[in-house]
């Protein structure tokens, strides 16, 4: 099959992996795939100082009723100083990630804020850096990963698939390879035969 590339590149290729993320609902349409109902959210995340430089903190996720929320310490998007923390699915629906417009909601920074000021006393309840990104979500939160003839689609989902990236390219590998199989709670043909 060929592809081309919006600048006019043309590929030819056996088999195409289609790992895109929040673009995934647009791209996939009209391919061999039965997805699960993707739902795309515009995050948010604010980066806040240590009152104490020298403290190493933990990644932690803390569920309420009024707010889910989770921390890890300050990569490189920030200067890897201060403690990430952001609202889990806390954004506003979007159709694709096109749709992110990068703006951060006020309504969102201060939930965060006053949560950073109740539970996380050793921050400075002051973000010093801001930033959205894109979640795609599954119901089940599974991830999606198949292959059907020369496609393999993979949307290692809903805010965790970060944390299995090694794990999780070996997976999409042996599916587009026809090694082996990705687990059936991840298979979209699965899915199809469940319905």
């Amino acid at each position: 099959m060929s592809i081309r590339s919006a600048d006019g590149e043309e590929l030819t290729v056996d088999h195409v992996v289609i790992a895109a993320g929040g673009w995934l609902p647009t791209l996939a349409a009209g391919l061999p795939f039965r997805l699960p109902s993707l739902r795309v959210t515009k995050e948010q995340a604010y980066h806040f100082p240590y009152r104490d430089a020298g403290t190493d903190w933990p990644t932690t996720v803390h569920i309420r009723d009024d707010i889910a929320a989770y921390s890890l310490p300050g990569g490189r998007d920030a200067g890897h100083r201060g403690h990430k923390v952001a609202e889990f699915l806390g954004g506003p629906d979007i159709m694709s990630a096109a749709g992110n417009d990068g703006i951060i909601d006020p309504g969102n920074r201060q939930r965060v804020v006053d949560y950073v000021t109740r539970y996380l006393p050793g921050l400075i309840p002051e973000p010093y850096a801001e930033t959205t990104c894109v979640f795609t979500s599954t119901p089940s939160e599974d991830f999606v990963i198949d292959t059907v003839g020369p496609f393999t689609v993979a949307s290692p989902c809903s805010g965790h698939g970060a944390k299995f990236a090694p794990l999780l390219g070996a997976i999409i590998a042996a599916s587009a390879l026809g090694i082996a199989a990705p687990a059936d709670r991840f298979r979209t043909s699965s899915r199809a035969s469940r319905a």
